[in-house]
């Protein structure tokens, strides 16, 4: 499992030494670097990869070297991935302990659904029994982090219909709705026929909503860092690993003489420096000496002459 690890004399650990981009970790333990390897190669907790890194990002102040180096001015291969560096500048060095003890009492499960669903805030949730969401919903409300039913101001519940919806219901009693949907069912609320028409529609039970709770603008920015953090290692590790494994089952269909090597096929968007490697047949050897940068989205194929 602890292929493409490298343990420093100071104690970090750097996934991916060969890799043109190398991410070196500290305030970490080796049980938690397994677990990163793991979710790259297994169905850990039935969640995507992205989605288990971002959990650990958000109950966990583990620190990266290279982000450090970035931080300081200094050129690091970071520098050249698309990802808004702004929130991890600005927030990487900021006490987290609250956000961290809120996503473990919670669950980071809980909290990243919270976080989500509060960038459109005042939006209803409609959730019957066997939505996915719901059971993450029932939660949130007992922790106080969402109302349900009555507890949602009726507008915004008819507001939740949609601008369609609330056309077809305008038309039908011959009432002209407004440029917002917000403006259309505050007015909707003014006629009771209306009211009692909406509400057989919408069972009132079913309907969910999150709120703000104390210090919620603090907590949103240390989400936003652990998303976007998440979200560059993600995207730096998987540069290297998916294609490390294509050559390690390359290696191992070349020795039962299944291919010849691996060809390159070049993207469109990449610089000729990558064009100019397109349709090109390499050994393993070869291959492995090849680095690909953060964003490149040039590809390695098994080869056989055969095939063609």
């Amino acid at each position: 499992m602890f292929d493409n690890l490298k343990i420093l004399p100071n104690g970090d650990y750097q996934l991916n030494p060969d890799a043109y981009c190398p991410l070196t970790l500290h305030n970490i333990s080796m049980e938690t670097i397994s677990l990163i390897q793991r979710f790259f190669v297994e169905n850990v907790n039935g969640r995507g990869v992205n989605e288990n890194i971002r959990f650990l990002f958000m109950t966990q102040p583990i620190g990266i070297r290279e982000v450090e180096a970035f931080i300081r001015g200094e050129y690091t291969c970071l520098s050249e991935a698309y990802v808004d560096m702004n929130s991890i500048i600005s927030n990487y060095y900021k006490d987290k302990s609250g956000f961290y003890e809120l996503c473990k009492k919670y669950s980071p499960e809980i909290t990243d659904l919270y976080f989500q669903e509060l960038r459109y805030i005042d939006y209803v949730r409609i959730l019957d029994d066997q939505h996915k969401l719901k059971r993450l919903y029932d939660k949130l409300v007992q922790f106080g982090m969402a109302i349900q039913r009555e507890k949602i101001p009726l507008h915004l519940i008819i507001a939740s219909l949609g601008m369609e919806k609330l056309r077809e219901i305008g038309k039908e009693f011959n009432i002209k709705g407004k440029k917002k949907n917000i403006d259309t069912a505050i007015l909707f609320c003014e006629n009771n026929d209306i009211v009692s028409y909406i509400k057989t529609l919408i069972n009132i039970e079913n309907c969910f909503m999150v709120k703000k709770i104390p210090g919620v603008e603090t907590m949103q920015e240390m989400y936003s860092y652990a998303y976007t953090i998440a979200d560059l290692f993600y995207s730096v590790y998987a540069s290297y690993f998916f294609r490390y494994w294509t050559i390690v089952r390359a290696e191992e269909a070349m020795k039962h003489g299944a291919i010849e090597g691996l060809q390159y096929i070049a993207s469109d968007r990449c610089p000729e420096e990558c064009k100019c490697k397109n349709g090109k047949v390499f050994s393993i050897a070869e291959v492995k000496k090849i680095k690909f940068k953060l964003g490149c989205g040039c590809d390695l194929v098994p080869y056989n002459r055969k095939w063609d």
